[in-house]
């Protein structure tokens, strides 16, 4: 197996990450990478055994990043409302920030590696989220956390469209959540 921190599939990633944003929501070719990476590409499959591969890699790092952004924003906060505002507020705003990422990777959802990632780190960001729920006083804190993780996925697509942040959906999203607008 590849070396996960190898710069060159660092490079590889960050080119993948970069290019999202200017590509269309289809993506993006392998030889498109490779060329703007410039290395050849049989560099690429050393690192990536396929395009759905590299995808998955792409998930990985995009939500790596968006889990350290919501760790920051919400670093201090004891679970409950202002927790929970606090890291959705994250994830939404590095949503919009990172739109192309978001975009390419919602179209991708179809392939089964990528839609089991996405359930994947679904299920780690609700179980990140429960704590809030349970302080919140849910009576299925579980399951409320779940069901909000799928809403704010869906208010991050709903501004993706929008191309910016959507306030009256972040406000329902709140109240939706228990939490006042």
């Amino acid at each position: 197996m590849p070396d996960a921190s190898h710069p060159t599939r660092t490079l590889l990633l960050d080119t993948g990450l970069g290019l999202a944003d200017r590509a269309s929501l289809g993506g993006f070719p392998i030889d498109e990478v490779v060329r703007v990476a410039g290395v050849a590409k049989g560099t690429f499959y050393v690192h990536f055994a396929s395009r759905t591969a590299y995808l998955a890699a792409l998930h990985e790092r995009f939500h790596d990043r968006l889990r350290d952004a919501i760790g920051r924003a919400a670093d201090g906060l004891a679970p409950g409302a202002e927790h929970l505002r606090a890291g959705t507020t994250a994830y939404l705003d590095g949503c919009l920030t990172a739109r192309g990422v978001k975009a390419m990777l919602a179209s991708a959802r179809g392939e089964p590696a990528i839609a089991a990632r996405v359930a994947t780190t679904n299920r780690r960001f609700a179980a990140e989220t429960e704590p809030d729920f349970a302080a919140l006083g849910a009576a299925r804190p579980v399951e409320r956390a779940v069901l909000f993780v799928a809403m704010a996925a869906e208010v991050a697509l709903l501004e993706l469209d929008r191309g910016g942040p959507a306030t009256e959906l972040r406000n329902e999203l709140w109240v939706l959540a228990g939490i006042t607008a």
